[in-house]
């Protein structure tokens, strides 16, 4: 709850909380998307992460022929989204499943969406395993990849590569 300041007019924030007036000078300080300059953007759009999840996308594309004619066909029912998203969570280490519930109880299963000839995320002994740090940036390419791919998916649009 905001208190007027002793006879000064102004408000006065809870202690650790800050005024409006107080955020709107914070935003105006702050940059924006829209006070960078187009070299700027350029570069942030040209880093090494944009770089290196489209250099895997023209891999999937040059050398699987995953294209956009395949994903129209193969993968309508969310199958890239869902995919990205286990490879993603395999490189922090964290596992996903699946919660099916049944008549006769519960199960967790790998929401990993095809055959596990294309799942390329690091197991030892049908465990998932931590990443190393080459495998953990490996698997935020092909994820990003596959996000990209899903996008042009959805808006029926072939990459430009």
């Amino acid at each position: 709850m905001k208190k007027r300041g002793a006879g000064s007019g102004q408000r006065v924030a809870p202690e650790g909380r800050e005024t409006r007036d107080e955020r709107r000078e914070a935003q105006k300080r702050a940059p924006s998307a829209h006070a960078l300059e187009n070299d700027q953007i350029d570069a942030l759009a040209a880093g090494p992460g944009v770089t290196r999840i489209h250099a895997e996308r023209i891999r999937q594309i040059a050398y699987h022929q995953w294209t956009l004619d395949h994903d129209r066909e193969e993968h309508d029912h969310g199958e890239l989204a869902l995919a990205a998203c286990c490879y993603a969570a395999s490189a922090t280490s964290e596992k996903i499943y699946t919660k099916r519930e049944y008549s006769a109880g519960t199960t967790f299963t790998d929401p990993w969406p095809w055959e596990c000839g294309h799942d390329a995320r690091p197991y030892q002994d049908h465990f998932l395993k931590k990443p190393t740090k080459k495998q953990a940036l490996r698997l935020l390419e092909k994820a990003g990849a596959l996000i990209a791919a899903e996008i042009d998916r959805l808006l029926g649009e072939e990459p430009t590569l």
